[in-house]
């Protein structure tokens, strides 16, 4: 659903001159590619999203490269990881975004990128009406992510 609707975007906008939006979508539609399991389309939607930004900011998305970084990881490709392990202070650069800290976890390894996306989307649940609590909380990704961290704290 969401692959066909960033799709639909991206046929739209690919002619716009805001080439920071049409990397946006690359990215977006990289991250719908990577949790439905298709790495080669993820892959490709990194990779573009990666150029364009590059092309249009000088500058990649962090959440983009930890993601290609792992897509890679998944395609058991070489990837190179220094640039993020090398980041002064990681944690205040990396948005605190649930998606974000368990694309780290699972590319470092380090627990407490899980504990951070399980806070996270705790917090946003404790937010919401109980009939849309319970369906965010069923969402692919959330729902990895509850069930990683209630394993490896039972």
């Amino acid at each position: 659903q969401s692959i066909d609707y960033y799709e639909r975007r991206l046929s739209v906008h690919k002619e716009s001159s805001d080439k920071e939006w049409i990397a946006f979508i690359y990215g977006k539609l990289g991250f719908s590619y990577f949790y439905s399991k298709n790495y080669v389309k993820a892959l490709e939607s990194f990779e573009s999203s990666t150029q364009i930004a590059l092309e249009a900011t000088n500058e990649e998305m962090l959440h983009v490269k930890i993601y290609l970084a792992l897509t890679k990881k998944q395609l058991r490709k070489e990837y190179d990881i220094s640039e993020i392990l090398g980041m002064d202070k990681i944690e205040e650069k990396v948005r605190n975004y649930y998606v974000d800290q368990f694309g780290l976890y699972q590319l470092l390894g380090n627990r407490v990128y899980l504990e951070n996306a399980y806070n996270d989307i705790q917090v946003k649940a404790d937010g919401m009406e109980d009939e849309f609590k319970q369906k965010y909380l069923n969402y692919q990704v959330q729902k990895q992510i509850i069930l990683l961290w209630e394993k490896e704290n039972a």
